[in-house]
Formats: structure tokens, sequence, C-alpha cells
């Protein structure tokens, strides 16, 4: 059973306590966290920093597995072009971001405000439940089928300019209910797959993704050694992406073997979380992990 924690972001403060109160109508049976800001105000990096430190905490203790099988969203009311996107995009690749269309009535005095809020309330309630729907059909995808799925690829270090398009389409159809997850998954994946298909390779010597640097990223099967930990140099978002893909919970521990050429060592430039790209070399292989954490057993970055 996928539980769900959702976080509500652009609540005028002059409703917030209603909205609070008539939770039940949108949040049944999940955890929520609601952000208020004046109205028609833009979104900034102080909105950013709240929802990341909140679902940070909840990630910080799957340790003891009280939130690993828990779905992430964040439902946000549209402001300008422009502070919109920003938020939407901070949260990519580990957040799934569904908008809501609306504004404040001031217009009427009470009873605008009260007939604004009232729809708010069902827009929120349609909003979470088409989360609920996506995110279940997206954790299917990346837990059921995360050897060969596209969508867990790392983002930085799979050089491709079409994987983060193709992520990027999915989660629009997702968030905005495009068809089911099934089949939004599979149209996805199957555009994805005219170039970088998944397939039997001769010099990985096993079925994986190859990106445009000619780098082998070979999924581990069921030995997954990868786990993404808090701290250290690390940002918040390390964590996050190293445990959700658009929202899903996937498993900490998986991570890809990645290599290049038929014999000898691998070395590759390569990002690392959130560090910039540097020199890797691993025997034989390099790990890769979808949040793009990199590590070599026995060696330091070069």
């Amino acid at each position: 059973m996928t539980r769900f924690v959702f976080g509500l972001a652009g609540i005028p403060q002059e409703i917030y306590e209603e909205v609070e109160r008539e939770n039940k109508k949108y949040a049944e049976g999940a955890e929520f966290r609601i952000e208020r800001m004046p109205n028609f105000v833009g979104y900034t990096q102080r909105n950013v920093d709240f929802f990341t430190k909140y679902f940070h905490d909840k990630v910080s203790k799957e340790s003891g597995g009280a939130f690993a099988d828990v779905a992430f969203a964040i439902i946000y009311i549209k402001r300008d072009e422009r502070s919109t996107s920003f938020l939407r995009d901070s949260f990519f690749p580990h957040m799934l971001m569904v908008p809501v269309e609306w504004e404040l009535d001031v217009s009427r005095g009470s009873s605008g405000m009260r007939a604004s809020k009232n729809e708010l309330i069902t827009l929120l309630a349609q909003a979470t439940n088409a989360a609920r729907v996506s995110l279940r059909g997206l954790r299917h995808e990346v837990e059921s089928n995360a050897n060969s799925t596209p969508f867990l690829l790392p983002v930085l270090n799979f050089s491709s300019k079409l994987l983060v398009p193709t992520l990027k389409a999915l989660h629009s159809d997702l968030a905005l209910g495009v068809g089911t997850p099934r089949d939004a998954i599979a149209q996805r994946a199957a555009e994805f797959h005219r170039k970088h298909d998944f397939k039997y390779d001769d010099e990985a010597d096993a079925k994986c993704y190859t990106d445009d640097e000619k780098i082998h990223f070979k999924p581990p099967g069921s030995n997954r050694h990868g786990f993404a930990r808090s701290g250290g140099k690390h940002l918040a978002r390390c964590l996050l992406s190293g445990r959700r893909r658009l929202g899903a919970p996937y498993d900490k521990c998986f991570h890809y073997d990645c290599t290049k050429g038929a014999r000898g060592n691998t070395k590759a430039n390569l990002h690392s979380c959130h560090d910039p790209k540097t020199g890797w070399e691993g025997n034989p292989n390099i790990n890769v992990a979808p949040n793009d954490n990199v590590n070599v057993r026995g060696h330091d970055p070069k």
C-alpha cells in the first residue's frame, strides 16, 4: 500500500485556517503541510527551502522504515509564470509538482472569499486524488521495473539530450493527469527507447542503457549497494533525489554499474550529486546512483 505526504503551496494567509480545518476533504489518510503566503505574491527561495526542509526531515527518518513506502507531492497554486516555474523546477526530478489554477476573489468581500475558499477546497481534492493515482503507477514502475525503466537514470551523468525532456514530459503527464499513468509511462519510455534502447551490449556483456558518451549504465539486478545518506557536504536535495523520483519512492540501494569499453578500468568525467564534474576511475566499473552520486570502491575522486 502506498502512503502519501502532501505539501500545499501558495495558500493565501487570509483563508489558511479554513483550508487547514477542512483538510479531510483533500488529505484523507495522508500527512500534509501548508505554507501560507500573501495573496498574489510570487514564489521565492524561501518557499523552496520551506518544503525542502519538510520533506528532507521525512526522508531522514526512513532509516527506521517509517517513510520508505511514502510518496510525495506538492500541490501548488499557480502564481506568476516566472516564479511558478522557479518553484516547479527547483524540485526536479525528485518531487511530483501538481498545479492548481485558482485566484482568491477579494472583489466581493466576505461572500466572494467564502466562495473562493470552497472552490479551492474542491480543486485541492481533485489535485490530491490525481496525485495519488499517478504516484501509485509511478511507484510500480520504479520499484517493479527498476532494472529496465529509463526513469531512474541519473539526469546529470547520463549524457543525452533526450533524458531530461523525457522525464519532464512524463512529469507533466502525471501532474496534469494526461491519460493513465501506465499509458503515460509506456509512451514516454517508448520515445526514449527510440534513441537509447535497453538492450544487450557486447562491450558491457549485459543489457544496459548506453549514453552519448558510450558509457554503459548496467542495472545491478539484486546486487544493490548504493545508499543515499544525508550529512557531510551533501545538500538536502541530494538525499531527496536519492530516495524519490518524481515523488515516487524507489529502492535507496539501487545504482548503475557504469563501464566504458570492453576491458580495463573505467575512466570518465562525472558529476557527483552536488559536485561539478571531475575525473573518476573504477576497477572495473563506477557506481552511479539515480541522484548522480558517484562511488568507486577503494578510489577517491581523481
